[in-house]
């Protein structure tokens, strides 16, 4: 029994040693495996710490450029500081205008405008300002109150005037160009004034006008009139700045006003330029034509706010005003009516047209009417010249006949690229109604008014290029037609081409039916014969080979042998020539615009005084400005004044031999250090003063204190 039971037990111990080995073996696998994944993840560890190295070296990159940008951006703006130092050291330093020494401020020496400045090697003492517009320094041997009048600046490329005043509630000192309003810089005041002097010198009255920056209304504009309550009656003027120069122009009310937009020729003498000045009705801020034209009717822009609008003016009252510019609400030429309700003209109306020539406007007033198209010889002996202007229907621009050459009822095509449209203006005889047409109607056809239901018909005379009307007639075509204007009074005949249908006309008054006629237009040119039927008067055209009648080589001589039946009526007639049809024209009866005489202005009192004061104590800039070495050399003329200007030096012992007496002086520094004999050789050799150094490009010879 022991050993049957001992036998499964051997069996079941080599199933358990297969089970072992067979777990043993998935072990095995398992660890490889794991092994294996463990290497896979290694790997794609490895290949992300890679990827995140690589990405972390282009960051690296990345940054490094950006410090590299912003090292470049940092060297610029200090090299752009370092730019605006230096121009900041070359405002704060120049030369002194007697010894020509380059001085810069110190805290011992401030360089302060308006303050005493002493030279350190001369010892004298000046004054500066620096110029508003060009910040160069003008000097002054005294100081002058600036307050009363305008400054020029002396250097030649500048030579702009600007003004120094003082502000009414903070004051603090203000630089400005001359043309009011002014803003007041201390953020804390806020003021927005305007300071305009009486121009009498007797009276030194100022009146002020102010408010605050954020009133988008300024106190005052250029040009409006000023009241000074101190005279009896009170005084009333105009003032403003010229463009170019910057000085203060005058107007006295009423003998000279300014019209707005008007042109504005300067009085001054260094100037003489025109300019223009208009003020914007939307933002209140003056606009400056610098060319000089007169503004008056035409369609314009402000400069600020992009806003539209015509300045007018009334040509009673002699004042301006302004109208919103929407499209086709006014176009010059327009009728218009005083807006300021003076009971003198108020019912009266005018019109305004500027020549195409002088640009100075015509002025049609009392009953005197403008038609758009007329024939208009410029008022102002100045220019007598003929033009004519036609607004396009379509765009509204004007089509510009400087020789006057534009005929009712002509078709014409607009100039202008964005148009190139085609039109024909026609005015009625009787009711004088403006008509535009934009079908094609023939020169002489007749046409029926809209607005007195009139038939009319218009044409040009081509002797006096004249308009010719007829009023309740049908022109016929080839009569003859006598001119009643009293300068032509000559017979012609009118016809047209039967292909093109443009007018042509007989100055020799030779026409009659069936005559051959050549059109005298390029483009066309052809040949042909008209008949007009005996019945109903219609045309008949036939077209030919000839040139004229005096020609024999006709394609058909027996062409006009036979009967000739009417296109319309179907009738049968033979072609005879008739008898001419005689028509007098009426005159197209124009008026003429008047010229206006535009007042300038003067010189302002206070302006002319500061020019005087200018010249008597600014005398040092030329110095400074247009220094050379004949200049120095003059120099010896004038050392009377040089030495006043500089503190007396003591007579001393010649500083390079020590024997003789210093008796000679260096210019420009103008130490009397030597005598002339040593002079002259350190003059051959280095040229340099022995005390300062400076280069001495001159030595006086024996120079004695008085």
């Amino acid at each position: 029994m022991s050993e049957e039971f001992e036998k499964p037990k051997n069996d079941n111990s080599k199933i358990n040693e297969d089970t072992e080995k067979i777990n043993n073996n998935n072990n095995e696998e398992s660890n490889l495996n794991k092994e294996s994944n463990i290497n896979n993840n290694n790997n794609e560890q490895s290949k992300i710490k890679e990827s995140n190295f690589n990405l972390f070296d282009q960051n690296e990159k990345n940054k490094l450029i950006n410090e590299n940008n912003s090292k470049e951006k940092i060297e610029e703006k200090k090299e752009v500081e370092k730019k605006n130092l230096e121009n900041e050291i070359k405002k704060k330093s120049f030369k002194c205008p007697y010894c020509y020494l380059d001085l810069s401020s110190t805290e011992e020496n401030p360089l302060t405008p308006e303050l005493p400045i002493k030279c350190i090697k001369c010892q004298t003492i000046f004054h500066y300002i620096n110029c508003f517009h060009c910040s160069n320094p003008i000097y002054f041997s005294e100081i002058i109150d600036f307050s009363n009048f305008s400054i020029q600046c002396p250097y030649k490329k500048c030579k702009k005037s600007f003004s120094i005043t003082n502000c009414d509630l903070c004051k603090t000192k203000i630089y400005f160009s001359g043309r009011f309003p002014v803003k007041c810089p201390n953020k804390t005041c806020n003021n927005y004034f305007a300071k305009i002097k009486c121009p009498f010198l007797n009276c030194s009255n100022s009146i002020t006008y102010a408010t605050k920056i954020t009133n988008p209304n300024p106190p005052y504009l250029e040009g409006t009139i000023v009241e000074c309550n101190r005279h009896n009656p009170h005084f009333l003027f105009q003032k403003m700045t010229c463009f170019h120069c910057s000085k203060v122009l005058l107007f006295l009310y009423p003998q000279n006003l300014l019209i707005q937009g008007q042109k504005v020729i300067c009085p001054y003498e260094n100037c003489n330029e025109s300019f223009n000045m208009l003020n914007c009705p939307n933002c209140n801020k003056n606009n400056f034509f610098p060319k000089g034209r007169n503004f008056f009717g035409i369609n314009l822009k402000c400069i600020y706010c992009q806003f539209n609008f015509t300045n007018l003016f009334c040509p009673f009252c002699m004042v301006a005003f302004n109208i919103k510019n929407d499209k086709g609400k006014y176009i010059e030429g327009n009728v218009l009516k005083c807006p300021y309700n003076n009971p003198s003209h108020n019912n009266i109306l005018f019109q305004i047209v500027n020549c195409v020539f002088c640009k100075q406007p015509n002025i049609f007033r009392d009953k005197k009417i403008y038609y758009h198209g007329q024939k208009v010889i410029c008022a102002y002996k100045n220019c007598n010249k003929i033009f004519c202007k036609v607004p396009c229907p379509y765009c509204l621009k004007f089509n510009i006949f400087p020789k006057g050459d534009f005929s009712f009822g002509t078709i014409y095509s607009c100039i202008y690229e964005n148009c190139l449209k085609k039109f024909s203006i026609f005015l009625c005889p009787q009711c004088k109604n403006y008509q535009v047409e934009t079908r094609e109607i023939l020169e002489g056809q007749s046409i029926k008014c809209i607005k007195c239901n009139c038939l009319f018909f218009t044409i040009r005379c081509p002797h006096c290029k004249n308009g010719v009307q007829g009023l309740n007639e049908k022109l016929r075509f080839g009569q003859s037609i006598l001119c009643p204007y009293v300068n032509c009074q000559k017979l012609f005949n009118y016809y047209y081409c039967c292909k093109c249908k443009r007018p042509l006309y007989d100055k020799n008054n030779s026409y009659s039916d069936g005559n051959i006629i050549k059109c005298a237009y390029k483009d066309c040119g052809i040949s042909f014969r008209n008949f007009v039927c005996t019945k109903c008067e219609t045309n008949n055209f036939i077209i030919t080979n000839k040139n004229s009648d005096n020609d024999t080589d006709d394609g058909n001589e027996n062409e006009f042998n036979d009967v000739i039946k009417c296109n319309t009526c179907q009738n049968k007639f033979y072609p005879l020539k008739i008898i001419k049809i005689f028509n007098e024209g009426k005159i197209m009866q124009f008026y003429q615009g008047d010229s206006i005489k535009f007042n300038q202005p003067i010189k302002d009192p206070y302006e002319v005084n500061a020019m005087k004061i200018f010249i008597n104590k600014s005398e040092l800039y030329s110095m400074i400005e247009n220094i050379n070495e004949n200049q120095i050399a003059d120099s010896q003329n004038n050392l009377n004044n040089i030495q006043q200007m500089k503190q007396k030096e003591e007579r001393t012992q010649c500083c390079f031999c020590l024997s003789k007496i210093s008796e000679s002086v260096f210019i420009p520094c103008g130490h009397r250090c030597i005598c002339y004999s040593c002079g002259k050789e350190i003059m051959e050799k280095k040229k340099k003063c022995p005390i300062c150094q400076v280069d001495a490009t001159f030595l006086l010879p024996k120079v004695f204190d008085a």
